[in-house]
């Protein structure tokens, strides 16, 4: 993709950032017929937390509003891929999901109770079901095994650019390579952003920058309440109790753990308990997540959590390990949608590890805001002035985003299972 296309002084829209996120909201507001739309990223589209992603994609969500979000990133795949005659990067492997305790099994059946209203096909297994398709994994301590068939993993960076290249075909324009350095306001609205290549008027702002969420909303006078914190994945070698297709594994009660395949051999992540914040104002303007630090010590000390079920981590050579920043807000839930006093200035933050799984549906009631100033489904839960004044730029409130993400291992917290 060229580094920058043709210049651009007005517009209808300008998103702030060119991951899965803001790639999708460029596509579905040009599927909802705004073709005036500019995204503008300062490195390259998918480059920094999208890259970092493990991909995994599950339908199965505490609420109906979150379920039916992410089945529209189901949707939209199919869609891409029908639209651009190519593969996205899904692999519809299925996945499990194991309750180890009476809670999580209970909380399982109202997670399926609503994946059933919702039209998705789930079912209970036993063990030996379970061991048949992950040929590594002991089951036999498991007190609920759910088997959903749809579910799998896609390439991040795949997805991105289906996105980007389905936008750019009805119209949206595209910049790499260029800094938002301003958010110009007037009469209680946005009208524009200011970049290294000059100001574009605006009539919609929307932010969707990832890890530099906060800093971007503070351009327009915003208190963002997110935060980046790290996430961990680990790679094994190829080993031979692992199948190239088999389901990805979430067992929410081990550290939150999930494991699926990768090139022969075993994806394996897992949630910190004080897991580490970063201030989003003291990274620099070329940080790359190759920067973000690898503790190996956070596997070492789950791996004991994980041997009684994946036995094979035992001897297995680990390869390979990969950190990146995730945006939390302090309930791990999504910020999505208008803020306070700036109108015309539009959220999509706050992922909790959900990016991925819910870019199509983010990015379709952005579009949706856009256009009709309304949304098809309720995001009263994901407003962004729900925690009321706050300061971002504190450690005393990073540290309570952080709390969030290691939080997400206990049972009834507000982010609980939402990142796998």
């Amino acid at each position: 993709m060229a580094a920058m296309a043709e210049p651009v002084a007005e517009t209808h829209v300008v998103i702030v950032g060119g991951g899965v996120l803001g790639c999708s909201i460029a596509y579905h507001l040009t599927l909802a017929g705004v073709r005036d739309v500019l995204l503008v990223e300062r490195n390259e589209l998918g480059a920094a937390t999208t890259s970092c992603s493990a991909g995994l994609l599950g339908q199965i969500r505490p609420t109906r509003v979150q379920t039916e979000l992410v089945q529209r990133t189901f949707r939209a795949i199919r869609t891409l891929e029908k639209e651009l005659g190519e593969s996205v990067g899904f692999r519809e492997v299925g996945s499990l999901r194991i309750a180890a305790t009476p809670q999580r099994e209970r909380e399982m059946a109202d997670w399926f109770a609503i994946a059933r209203a919702e039209g998705i096909a789930v079912e209970m297994i036993g063990a030996a079901e379970a061991q048949r398709l992950v040929p590594g994994l002991d089951a036999t301590r498991a007190r609920a095994i759910g088997w959903i068939p749809a579910d799998g993993f896609i390439d991040p960076y795949q997805l991105t650019m289906a996105y980007a290249r389905a936008a750019r075909s009805r119209g949206a324009t595209i910049w790499t390579g260029v800094a938002v350095t301003g958010i110009t306001t007037g009469d209680g609205g946005a009208t524009g952003v200011d970049t290294d290549r000059g100001h574009v008027r605006a009539r919609v702002v929307i932010d969707a920058a990832g890890a530099w969420a906060a800093p971007v909303a503070s351009l327009a006078g915003v208190a963002l309440p997110v935060s980046p914190v790290r996430s961990h994945f680990w790679i094994t070698a190829p080993h031979r109790d692992v199948n190239p297709d088999q389901p990805v594994v979430r067992l929410p009660d081990i550290r939150t753990a999930y494991t699926r395949p990768e090139v022969g051999g075993l994806l394996v992540g897992c949630y910190e308990p004080d897991s580490r914040a970063y201030d989003a104002w003291a990274l620099p303007s070329g940080f790359s997540m190759r920067e973000v630090e690898r503790d190996w010590d956070v596997f070492l000390h789950h791996v004991v959590d994980l041997l009684p079920w994946f036995p094979l981590m035992e001897n297995a050579e680990m390869v390979g390990a990969m950190a990146g920043l995730t945006t939390y807000p302090p309930d791990g839930q999504w910020v999505l949608g208008g803020v306070p006093d700036v109108d015309g200035f539009l959220v999509a933050s706050g992922c909790s590890g959900l990016g991925v799984t819910g870019s199509a549906g983010i990015g379709s009631v952005l579009a949706e805001l856009v256009v009709e100033g309304k949304t098809s489904v309720d995001l009263g839960a994901f407003r962004a002035d729900r925690f009321g004044r706050v300061d971002p730029h504190v450690e005393a409130f990073q540290k309570r985003c952080a709390a969030a993400r290691a939080g997400s291992i206990a049972i009834g917290h507000g982010a609980a299972g939402a990142a796998i």
